[in-house]
């Protein structure tokens, strides 16, 4: 773990062991993806939900509010995705192929 160690005067082989990775003569810590993507999972729902719950407020015309209703769940993963790719982390995507064909090559 680098959490209390200056991770930048680490020799490379203890940067890697540490779990950082070396670049040149410095270490880079490598952050915590996983509770990245727990946040992010966390706030694109809450926001979902949020925006679902402002159908049936008083704060907006009614054309607002029933377009923040009803797109809720889009405007929250664009502003997730939008974050995501703001912050630049190495966060796991989905792998889609290039072409649509079934899995099995026999079907």
């Amino acid at each position: 773990d680098l959490g209390l160690v200056n991770a930048s005067l680490l020799p490379p082989p203890e940067c890697a062991r540490r779990g950082g990775r070396p670049r040149g003569p410095s270490c880079h810590a490598v952050p915590d993806i996983a509770f990245f993507s727990l946040l992010l999972f966390l706030t694109s729902f809450l926001l979902a939900m949020a925006l679902k719950h402002v159908k049936t407020s008083r704060f907006f015309p009614s054309g607002v509010r029933k377009v923040l209703g009803d797109f809720s769940s889009v405007l929250a993963m664009l502003l997730g995705c939008g974050l995501d790719s703001f912050l630049g982390l190495a966060t796991p995507k989905l792998t889609v192929p290039s072409e649509f064909k079934p899995t099995l090559p026999g079907r």
